[in-house]
């Protein structure tokens, strides 16, 4: 497990330098540092990631790839909407930016790292699958699922409910089609 901890390290440091000097640099306009840090994600997940699923058993791989796709969503999903909102703040909004960007992307490749030697040491041990390792990324697909649906209902209530409330937003939004 040491190997994987330690493999690709210097490859790790280099991306963690790229995306802080990306958020850095893109920090004062919006969604620059958003992209940075989503394609800082991404490319974790092909450069890192990819290569050491490929070690686990096929029900395992497949089991540990819909946990990290999930979480890659949420981290990307989550580092966008702090990216955005630190856009506002005026004077230390940039040291925010580069710092939860570094924050994303160490905290997923670091637990997507993590996961994969645990889940190896399990391989070693058997090749079946317990209960919550294919339990809990189901329950994660479900909850994605729900929350999807709750907010576009809340996005219908909400436009519903402002459609009396302000008749020229309809108007202009319409517009814009």
């Amino acid at each position: 497990m040491a190997v994987l901890r330690a493999g690709w390290l210097r490859r790790r440091l280099l991306l963690y330098a790229a995306v802080a000097v990306g958020c850095l640099v893109g920090s004062m306009m919006p969604l620059v540092a958003s992209a940075v840090t989503v394609a800082g994600l991404l490319a974790a997940r092909f450069l890192v990631v990819r290569s050491a699923l490929g070690w686990l058993s096929p029900k395992r791989r497949m089991s540990v790839r819909l946990l990290l796709r999930l979480g890659l969503i949420a981290v990307a999903l989550l580092a966008f909407v702090g990216h955005e909102l630190l856009t506002l703040v005026p004077l230390f909004g940039w040291i925010g930016k580069v710092a939860l960007g570094l924050l994303a992307l160490v905290g997923y490749t670091e637990a997507a790292v993590g996961l994969i030697a645990t889940r190896l040491q399990r391989d070693r041990q058997g090749p079946v699958l317990d209960t919550a390792e294919w339990g809990v990324p189901l329950l994660l697909l479900a909850l994605l699922v729900g929350l999807a649906a709750a907010g576009t209902l809340a996005m219908v209530w909400l436009w519903r409910a402002l459609d009396g409330a302000l008749p020229w937003l309809k108007a202009t939004v319409l517009s814009w089609y």
